[in-house]
């Protein structure tokens, strides 16, 4: 398969300027095709039809300046451009640039013959620009889906930087504490929204993670709301990059319902240990070969002294 052609745009009145930049090309790389305009009318026609890989500008032409081509039209930013003039002019470089020119080259003999290696050069640099912005983009992307999931999380979600100062809070953070507003939520301090007992377990982590401890995984608080319920949360933390800084993100999770369950299941089995304990029927519970409970009437019944001998000698085992 042939290797493709770089399509080079050059855009100059002076016939002699022209003629020698093709020479020069012509005889240094067979991988450039020059293709010739002489006024910024011919420029436009030229890449409202292709689209070049590069192109040369001259400075001065009979129908306006080359540098206004820099932002018309917007298409041209497809594609590197670099400026040309016979008189170096430093201002007139800085314009060029600031403009959106790659580069800015002065029209002389040596630079003509050294044209190729120019473009080759600026055609390297350009392709590293798009890496670039293509790496950025994708960061960026990569940025607001990250943003858009914690915006989105039921789990409250709040990132701060190493002296706890906020850099960003979820809906589901105001929703676990009670509050619609980020603002009143944003600079208030633990004290406020901890219980007391989780205060001070908050101080104890805070004073070791200051001596160098890191900091818990996964600790379990309880917090004020702003209507004053007590809401049973689980904190996760761990670092991350935010804004190309490394941060901290903590993770709130509502436990509360789980922990009344918890405390419900626990209290339902206190009773029944209570009701059974005090039967006058005698109480075994087993599963498989394992005897789980025996009652104070089971032992009676059978004349056992204690759980051991019955679990030994029992017949019904």
């Amino acid at each position: 398969m042939d290797k493709k052609q770089i399509q080079v745009l050059l855009l100059e009145d002076e016939a002699a300027h022209a003629e020698a930049i093709r020479r020069a090309l012509e005889s240094a790389n067979g991988d450039l095709k020059l293709h010739i305009v002489g006024s910024l009318k011919g420029f436009r026609d030229y890449i409202a039809a292709d689209t070049p890989d590069i192109a040369l500008v001259d400075m001065v032409l009979p129908d306006g300046n080359g540098i206004d081509l820099l932002t018309y039209p917007p298409e041209s930013k497809a594609f590197p451009m670099l400026i040309l003039t016979s008189h170096g002019n430093e201002k007139a470089a800085v314009d060029a640039l600031k403009a959106g020119a790659l580069d800015y080259v002065v029209k002389s003999p040596e630079t003509f013959a050294a044209m190729s290696r120019i473009l080759t050069r600026n055609l390297n640099q350009w392709s590293l620009i798009q890496e670039r912005k293509k790496a950025e983009a994708a960061l960026q992307a990569s940025e607001e889906n990250f943003r858009n999931s914690m915006d989105n999380s039921l789990m409250g979600i709040r990132i701060t930087d190493a002296d706890e100062n906020t850099l960003y809070l979820n809906k589901a953070f105001l929703n676990i504490l009670g509050y619609e507003n980020v603002d009143e939520v944003r600079t208030m301090p633990p004290l406020k929204y901890y219980t007391p007992a989780s205060y001070a377990g908050y101080l104890q982590r805070k004073e070791k993670f200051l001596h160098g401890e890191p900091r818990p995984d996964r600790v379990e608080v309880d917090i004020i709301r702003k209507d004053g319920a007590i809401r049973h949360v689980q904190l996760s933390t761990a670092e991350l990059v935010w804004n190309g800084k490394q941060q901290f993100q903590t993770i709130y999770t509502d436990i509360t319902e789980r922990k009344q369950a918890e405390a419900a299941l626990q209290q339902s089995e206190i009773t029944l240990h209570n009701f059974l304990d005090n039967s006058v029927m005698g109480v075994r519970i087993r599963e498989d070969d394992n005897i789980l409970y025996l009652n104070q009437a089971f032992l009676d019944i059978f004349g056992y002294q204690n759980r051991e001998e019955a679990e030994l000698t029992s017949p019904l085992k």
